[in-house]
């Protein structure tokens, strides 16, 4: 859980509860309420996106964001396939594009637009999984 960052930026080990207890207790309900098998794959598929996208890191100075590792984002694609490479999904999170009157634009953003950008995107997919 170390390596996903928005996942362990709080107590992650907590004594009294069992983990893989409080799995089973939620795939039971999820049962109950009459979710399907593949809707339950989905909501893990969901999770696991936001904790892998939550592996993407940047670095730069001033105005200018850059890719710190590529990793993370070749394994994002793999699993999604949002794009030609990794380095395409940083890409469209350092540049992204907006529609100025009938053209497309690209912007370049710090790394503290980017990280929050990309913060934002997780918190709302997550958000809306539930």
């Amino acid at each position: 859980i170390y390596d996903y960052p928005l996942m362990s930026m709080g107590k992650v080990k907590v004594e009294s509860i069992d983990d893989a207890e409080e799995l089973q207790i939620m795939d039971e309900a999820f049962d109950i309420l009459g979710i399907s098998r593949d809707e339950k794959y989905d909501v893990y598929r969901v999770s696991s996106f936001c904790m892998h996208m939550s592996r993407l890191e940047f670095q730069g100075m001033g105005e200018v964001a850059s890719a710190k590792n590529l990793d993370a984002g070749e394994s994002l694609n793999q699993m999604c396939n949002f794009a030609d490479s990794g380095e395409a999904i940083y890409d469209a999170f350092i540049n992204p594009k907006y529609k100025v009157g009938t053209e497309w634009v690209n912007k370049t953003q710090n790394v503290n637009s980017v990280t929050v950008g990309t913060g934002s995107i997780i918190k709302n997919i997550f958000g809306r999984l539930f």
